[in-house]
């Protein structure tokens, strides 16, 4: 009876990232290699994080669905001050694709939020996250 807002990451750009990733996961083949990569600054204490591991997420559903079974590994850097590096590189057939995002700072995922809370005042009852947000403005 109510819209519900859930999302592990309130960066538009990762949302981004993530449709990019489901939409690139979907023409592969069983020789394709995966790999993620994320750095985050050296105190956080969740490796790999929530972002990547739902990154990886993303790519093994749409690759289930396609019956391809692939394990999807993810390296997970704490150094420096990052605030959030995610990486996704395809290899297949003497090409890479490689897609990324880096938030700068930690404002993005703020500004992401209050985003989300202005869009869902008017959305009917149901369970949306950032990719909604992103598809449906």
């Amino acid at each position: 009876r109510t819209p519900i807002f859930l999302s592990s990451n309130f960066s538009r750009g990762v949302a981004m990232v993530s449709t990019l990733l489901e939409y690139i996961s979907s023409k592969l083949d069983n020789e394709t290699q995966i790999s993620l990569e994320e750095i985050h600054h050296k105190d956080k204490l969740d490796a790999p994080s929530g972002t990547a591991i739902d990154l990886r997420n993303t790519v093994t559903k749409i690759l289930n669905k396609h019956s391809i079974k692939k394990d999807v590994s993810i390296s997970s850097k704490r150094i420096g001050q990052h605030v959030g590096f995610h990486r996704a590189t395809f290899s297949f057939q003497g090409e890479t694709i490689t897609i990324g995002h880096e938030a700068k700072d930690r404002s993005v995922f703020s500004l992401g939020a209050l985003a989300a809370t202005r869009w869902i005042i008017d959305m009917p009852p149901g369970l949306y996250d950032m990719k909604d947000l992103i598809d449906r403005t």
